[in-house]
């Protein structure tokens, strides 16, 4: 299940998953269903899948940091 909940995690980072889709997939994987009266409660948390993606956020902005500040001179 971790595995499954890493590659989701990814898989939305990198864009592929919508918010809302990567919602109902890590629902799916956990093996809950949302309720429709369940609407008005306060949405489930996990932790270490956000963390996971916080984390991953960081290190592409990084990237995408590091790649624009390259400066090629010829000499």
């Amino acid at each position: 299940m971790t595995a499954e909940l890493e590659r989701l995690a990814d898989l939305h980072v990198r864009g592929a998953l919508t918010d809302g889709e990567f919602a109902a997939a890590k629902t799916k994987t956990l093996g809950s269903s949302l309720m429709p009266h369940e609407s008005d409660r306060d949405p489930a948390t996990f932790p270490a899948v956000e963390a996971n993606v916080a984390a991953a956020r960081r290190l592409a902005d990084s990237a995408a940091h590091e790649d624009a500040s390259v400066t090629i001179t010829s000499d």
